[in-house]
């Protein structure tokens, strides 16, 4: 058989095992190999590490079952790069029927793959910022009706109509880590770093409610002194309604220049501190309450609607001891409640 190598496209022929028996010169140019070094097995040299066990399997179960087949991997160029290529064939034969291997092609898809990681890396970022706004109306609604529970259902038809909020809510945030979970799973880790986007929309008016709290007396003991900060006042006040039921000494703050003047003053054992926020975001407020030597031993939680890797990164690298996604689980802020004074470990 003979090819006409003047065709402008990296060609190449394989006997019935896969092992190829034919390369045109765009191949040898473009990966700088020397001539007739890619046939057989040889061409699996230019492929990348990482690829070439899948690529042997690739072509070789094909060649099994006579199949057509399209593969794609890396492959160094002559300079050293390398580029993603497509490599695809189908069996041919001879005037009788018999199977004589395949003929196949190869394409640079270089430019293809970075679209498509630009689109999943995009898709990325959309889910984790709907999962952020839709984290943080729900941190209130929880907070809520922890506060119900807290002070007692004095009602059946209350109590039942509290219950069925509270698994509402947390079939809700399942939902929100099943979504995230099947993205990542889906498109892979894709090492997105980025700065989050917006504050969501505006909160709708709301009663007055004191930004002081004194500890209600009913609390089991340990009590501690706790700076509640969020920019949704919904999900501060309710947070700090619910901290002082349980019988710890809670201030809130709104924004984070509040929050560092409110540390100054308060001297809190314990800083709920949310990162998102107008004026001053809550990495940078953590820094500054840091700088001040009475801060040394505070116990700083992140309470967020970010929740990625990236995000528990930033918040290490800002001085928080823990990080914790909205809406926040009562038994789990316990424990961190519970856990400060006796261990200052930095972040968990």
């Amino acid at each position: 058989m003979r090819i006409d190598q003047s065709v402008p496209a990296t060609m190449w022929v394989s006997g019935p095992d896969g092992s190829r028996t034919f390369l045109s010169k765009e191949w040898y140019e473009l990966t700088g190999q020397p001539a007739g070094s890619g046939l057989g097995r040889g061409w699996m040299d230019a492929v990348h590490p990482d690829d070439r066990a899948a690529a042997e399997e690739i072509v070789t179960r094909p060649a099994q079952g006579r199949t057509s087949f399209q593969l794609q991997y890396r492959l160094r160029r002559r300079d050293g790069s390398w580029r993603w290529v497509l490599d695809g064939a189908a069996p041919w034969c001879d005037d009788a029927g018999e199977f004589l291997g395949f003929l196949g092609s190869v394409i640079d898809i270089t430019q293809w793959k970075q679209a498509e990681l630009e689109c999943r890396e995009d898709e990325q970022r959309r889910l984790s910022t709907l999962a952020h706004e839709l984290r943080n109306p729900l941190a209130p609604i929880r907070n809520a009706v922890g506060i119900l529970r807290e002070k007692g259902y004095l009602d059946p038809d209350v109590q039942w109509c509290g219950e069925i909020i509270e698994r509402q809510v947390e079939q809700i945030v399942r939902l929100l880590e099943e979504l995230l979970d099947v993205s990542w799973l889906t498109h892979g880790e894709m090492g997105t770093s980025f700065d989050p986007l917006g504050h969501g929309p505006a909160i709708a008016p709301r009663p007055a409610r004191p930004t002081d709290r004194e500890p209600d007396r009913r609390g089991t003991g340990g009590n501690r002194r706790i700076l509640v900060v969020d920019d949704n006042h919904d999900g501060a006040d309710s947070l700090a309604m619910l901290l002082g039921f349980l019988g710890h000494e809670v201030r809130t703050a709104y924004d984070g220049e509040e929050a560092v003047a409110a540390a100054e003053e308060f001297r809190p054992q314990i800083i709920l501190l949310d990162v998102e926020m107008p004026k001053l975001n809550g990495y940078e407020a953590c820094r500054r309450i840091r700088q001040r030597p009475w801060a040394r031993n505070v116990v700083v939680v992140a309470c967020t609607g970010w929740g990625e890797d990236e995000d528990r990164r930033r918040a290490q690298e800002a001085g928080f001891n823990h990080h914790i996604v909205k809406p926040v689980d009562t038994g789990v802020l316990q424990t961190v409640i519970s856990s400060a004074g006796r261990s200052h470990t930095r972040h968990s």
